[in-house]
């Protein structure tokens, strides 16, 4: 057990960007009104958000737990073009991209300044389901110097979609999504259940917002091709959040959430591990 656990020690800080690379998000819902809810983009000729990331996860090595914390963040702006037939073209701008890794082989701190400035074009519809991502699965880069990813799969779930049934205060919905996010070296696939509520309007930071409430349920498998081998996950989802729509300028204020994953974590060596895994995520408009 002793060889066991000093062999797999040297996997934790690569396990790490797997769970960064498989994202730990959903695809919410909310419901629209009867004005008809959907995304538009007006009000600014461009929108800025900061999405944050804190997973902490842990592996069960022989009965002894190896622990490591995971901290993200990425900024981005949004420039809308004019809608056509019900999809947005969007120039996207990433502003920062920046990885701490802290685990027991040491810590990793990545600012990915090579990325800032980059700019690729993408679509949204009204109802914002995200399309045409070629141009952001081309542009790579490495994470934690193990590991390339891109783009895609950061932009991949950016906005909560929409749904066109009516709603009212304390209304109630269910919805099932099947989340494909493979990304070249990457094959993970999330299937996601969630109960929803409409908790009704706010204020928050000058917006007039729809609250929605959602408690989610689901699971996540796959692996993560890396230069030391294949690193498989599965395992079960659970948790929840809400975010704050604003009809008036149809634009995401605010997202937070938080989702526990459950399961087991296989290296390149043959042997499995349980692996939980905890994360908290925040999307906020910052201007």
């Amino acid at each position: 057990m002793k060889t066991i656990l000093k062999n797999s020690k040297s996997w934790l800080a690569l396990l790490a960007t797997v769970i960064i690379l498989a994202g730990c998000s959903a695809t919410k819902t909310v419901t629209t009104a009867d004005t008809g809810l959907k995304y538009k983009l007006t009000g600014s000729e461009s929108f800025s958000y900061i999405q944050e990331a804190e997973i902490t996860q842990s592996v069960d090595i022989g009965g002894q737990e190896i622990g490591s914390t995971i901290l993200t963040c990425t900024g981005y702006t949004l420039t809308p073009g004019q809608i056509a037939a019900g999809v947005i073209p969007l120039k996207v701008t990433v502003d920062t991209l920046g990885l701490t890794v802290q685990s027991p082989q040491g810590n990793i701190v990545e600012n990915k300044s090579e990325l800032k400035g980059r700019q690729f074009d993408m679509t949204v519809s009204d109802l914002g389901k995200e399309d045409n991502l070629d141009e952001a699965e081309k542009i790579k880069f490495m994470v934690a110097g193990q590991q390339e990813s891109n783009l895609k799969s950061t932009f991949l779930m950016l906005f909560p979609d929409l749904t066109e049934i009516p709603y009212k205060a304390g209304a109630t919905w269910t919805q099932s999504d099947t989340i494909d996010l493979s990304t070249g070296s990457d094959n993970i696939l999330m299937i996601i259940h969630s109960d929803n509520i409409f908790a009704g309007r706010e204020e928050f930071e000058g917006y007039n917002c729809i609250r929605v409430n959602y408690k989610l349920t689901g699971e996540r498998s796959g692996y993560s091709n890396t230069v030391q081998g294949q690193i498989g996950t599965e395992g079960t989802l659970a948790g929840g959040g809400f975010f704050l729509f604003a009809p008036d300028q149809g634009i995401l204020v605010r997202d937070e959430s938080g989702v526990t994953m459950e399961g087991y974590v296989s290296i390149p060596t043959g042997d499995s591990f349980p692996l939980m895994a905890i994360t908290k995520y925040v999307t906020k408009l910052v201007k």
